[in-house]
């Protein structure tokens, strides 16, 4: 799924990893038919694009696109595994800007040897707003000389029509919370279906969920956050943290100490047999 993909169905499903978790009593009734639509487009400036990669050597170098007629539809730029490397053929940070009738939006795609985050996300996804009438002429800017190599760039649009009631629905299951404090959480969910619980908290193994007073099984809910199954009806949810493996650091830690007192003991006793 694009980023823009994944954005819409989260809104209204679950995104689950089959590897890690697997539903057996899934009942699909509903099929969802995306309102996320590719517009097609002509590239006027074609001399520094080669079928997937494009050669600049200056910065700020322009590509610009005329695309098709859009009507009443919010538009992204999306550029799929898009990667960048200098003259030195070294993988370095670089900056996208997309322009439209004088207004400018970028992005930035951080060196992935020198990144202050876990990892680099190598699609690009940007939103250039809502329109009634989209102009024309669409000019995408290189910050950086070098070589760039990506999958494909698309322009996407997104009718959101039907959003307000996608977040209705949603609204429906309430979530009211009695207690919370530091790695702690009391609350009441009124569940309007049988179905995913997903907490905005990212999921980590310390996590033990307690429904009605009974442990449940916990999974990764839209890839990155706490989830867990939940049936209709009124129930008490329990979330305590608890970092994993501190309790065996502990008894360790436990065991270590009573050894070296024991060791000083020993040698103690001994010096003083030796007197």
């Amino acid at each position: 799924l694009s980023p823009l993909e994944r954005e819409y169905y989260m809104l209204k499903t679950t995104i689950l990893d089959n590897e890690k978790y697997s539903v057996s009593n899934l009942v699909v009734n509903e099929t969802m038919n995306s309102p996320i639509k590719s517009v097609d487009y002509t590239i006027v400036n074609n001399s520094i694009l080669n079928g997937n990669i494009i050669k600049t050597d200056k910065k700020n170098t322009n590509l610009n696109l005329i695309v098709d007629p859009v009507n009443e539809k919010e538009v992204y730029l999306y550029i799929k595994n898009i990667s960048f490397e200098n003259k030195f053929h070294i993988h370095d940070a670089f900056t996208i800007t997309a322009s439209i009738n004088g207004k400018s939006i970028s992005e930035k795609t951080h060196n992935k040897n020198a990144s202050p985050y876990y990892f680099v996300n190598d699609d690009m996804l940007i939103n250039l707003g809502y329109y009634e009438n989209f102009p024309t002429t669409l000019t995408i800017t290189f910050s950086s000389s070098g070589t760039y190599t990506f999958d494909k760039i698309e322009i996407l649009t997104v009718d959101f029509n039907d959003y307000e009631n996608d977040v209705n629905k949603l609204n429906q299951s309430n979530f009211s919370i009695i207690d919370y404090h530091n790695n702690y959480l009391l609350g009441t969910v009124d569940a309007s279906s049988a179905g995913v619980l997903q907490f905005s908290t990212n999921y980590s193994e310390g996590w033990k969920v307690y429904v009605d007073g009974k442990e449940v099984e916990t999974f990764p809910s839209n890839k990155y956050f706490l989830g867990i199954d939940i049936v209709k009806g009124i129930h008490q949810v329990e979330l305590i943290y608890e970092t994993p493996g501190i309790k065996t650091g502990g008894y360790i830690s436990i065991v270590g100490v009573i050894s070296l007192i024991g060791l000083i003991g020993y040698e103690f006793c001994l010096k003083k047999y030796k007197k």
